[in-house]
């Protein structure tokens, strides 16, 4: 008995204690976390689904929040972009910006009150008749 715990004790003494912070292991990567970065990429649902294996629709109704977290990492990568190369000097995006996010145009604002002063200053007869033709015929029933 006594050399059978002995040798238990040699065992004990011989085996090294892990001491300190365990080793790093490598992450494995969820079908969640390659949802959203497949995502954040621009990929289609039916191109992540085909990925996968899965139905569009059971993409959808299991990992709808991966999706649009990954979507809203795409728009926030681009937007970065964009703003980096308006900062640049493009002024084509510097316009766009603009418009995105400024709330400036390139119509023009039509006022409905808007008033037509016109001062003609000779009278021709040329001008007169070219007037007369365009005029519909019912317009004289309707001026007497």
């Amino acid at each position: 008995m006594k050399s059978q715990r002995s040798k238990v004790i040699r065992q004990r003494r011989s085996e090294k204690k892990k001491r300190g912070r365990p080793k790093a292991q490598p992450k494995k990567r969820t079908i969640e976390q390659q949802i959203k970065n497949l995502a954040s990429l621009g990929l289609t649902n039916i191109e992540i689904a085909q990925y996968f294996g899965y139905h569009e629709a059971t993409l959808r109704r299991n990992f709808d929040e991966f999706l649009t977290k990954g979507r809203i990492e795409l728009k926030k990568s681009l937007r970065k972009k964009q703003i980096d190369v308006a900062k640049k000097g493009n002024v084509s995006m510097l316009i766009w910006l603009g418009k995105q996010y400024l709330g400036q145009s390139d119509k023009i604002k039509e006022d409905s009150n808007l008033n037509i002063n016109v001062r003609l200053t000779r009278w021709d007869e040329a001008l007169t008749k070219n007037i007369l033709k365009n005029v519909p015929p019912e317009a004289d029933k309707l001026c007497k």
